[in-house]
């Protein structure tokens, strides 16, 4: 429905019925695609989608080097997810979400952030909710960043409380103000076309024991602690292929992003930790943010991202050392983790689309 939506609408030259019956919000990636879907080219509409990816790249790289890492280790890790690179022309809304919700973090996360970013910000943050409303859940995470932490070239630190003071109408007004009204919106828009303000039409969710769970015709299902406990392994080790509860594969940058994220929480000195922490600690928020709700890996990419941030952290904390020895070593180990993320997403790929006609 996300292409044949803006096709009706580019070949009858207004709004008309069609037979996707599915209204949840205004999507911003059917709009976008509209001027292809003038000319009926599916390929420049992937070719939009592609864009999300590379926002989603640069953005991430660039909330890395606003928190002390390098940035191209996290870039190179979210275009080897194969939910990112591979599946965005089946999931390219939520990889476009999840690259303005990134976008909106770098914009938050400027050094002696003002009036000027809170707004970029939030017109980022905006577009993610118009894209997929389930991001209005992330405006509190990105209201805490934007009021208490002030993250500068050299150190991240908390706020104090008369600066929290100074900066709370405001980060408000900029921020969540246009992802409420944007929110609003859509619940009219919603309303407008089918009644009610949210149209759970393909969107239900059941107890795990329902029969429209086990033959596979429900959208979904509750989740447990369990799948939220596994979530962040199962889907990288096992190809998952669409189904519930997990969604699209991320591949194996996430086991060891995960891993070189929490040895750089131990290892590294104050300096770094409280870096590394504070990226491991928005991962985190936005999971348990979304997760509960929603429990598709699709639906998480930027709490993957974050991790990834975490990690480039991490290693950048290690190479600051006064070591040629210890940077060589760091610098081999970042090699192998790219290596083993592009070989799984390829080994992944090759199983799925060759070698299973030889099973």
């Amino acid at each position: 429905y996300k292409w044949g939506t803006p096709l009706a609408f580019a070949v009858h030259h207004h709004i008309v019925h069609v037979n996707a019956r599915l209204s949840n919000g205004i999507y911003l990636s059917e709009l976008v695609v509209v001027p292809a879907a003038v000319f009926r080219s599916l390929h420049g509409a992937r070719l939009v989608q592609i864009v999300g990816v590379v926002l989603l790249a640069v953005a991430v790289r660039v909330v890395a080097r606003r928190l002390g890492g390098q940035g191209n280790l996290a870039a190179f890790a979210t275009l080897g997810c194969l939910v990112v690179a591979t599946f965005s022309v089946a999931v390219g809304s939520d990889v476009l979400a999840a690259a303005f919700l990134t976008a909106a973090m770098a914009f938050v996360l400027s050094p002696d952030a003002g009036p000027r970013e809170f707004l970029a910000g939030g017109f980022a943050l905006m577009g993610a909710v118009t894209t997929k409303q389930y991001t209005a859940l992330l405006v509190p995470l990105f209201l805490v960043v934007a009021i208490a932490v002030d993250a500068q070239p050299d150190a991240v630190r908390w706020r104090t409380f008369a600066e929290i003071r100074s900066r709370c109408v405001r980060a408000v007004a900029m921020i969540a103000v246009p992802s409420i009204a944007i929110l609003l919106l859509g619940f009219a828009h919603t309303w407008v076309m089918v009644g009610k303000p949210i149209d759970h039409y393909g969107l239900g969710v059941f107890a795990s024991s329902d029969p429209r769970v086990i033959d596979g015709r429900a959208a979904g299902r509750i989740p447990s602690l369990r799948d939220l406990a596994l979530l962040p392994a199962v889907p990288a080790f096992v190809g998952l292929r669409g189904g519930e509860p997990y969604g699209r594969r991320v591949g194996a940058y996430l086991p060891i992003a995960l891993g070189v994220a929490l040895v750089g929480a131990v290892l590294a000195d104050r300096r770094w930790r409280r870096r590394i922490l504070l990226a491991s600690a928005l991962a985190a928020a936005s999971y348990l943010g979304v997760a509960p709700v929603f429990i598709k890996t699709r639906f998480l990419i930027f709490s993957w991202v974050l991790v990834f941030v975490a990690a480039d952290i991490a290693v950048a904390s290690r190479a600051a050392l006064d070591s040629r020895r210890v940077a060589r070593r760091v610098t081999f180990a970042v090699s192998v983790a790219i290596l083993a993320g592009f070989a799984d997403s390829i080994r992944w790929l090759l199983d799925r689309y060759w070698l299973h006609q030889f099973h």
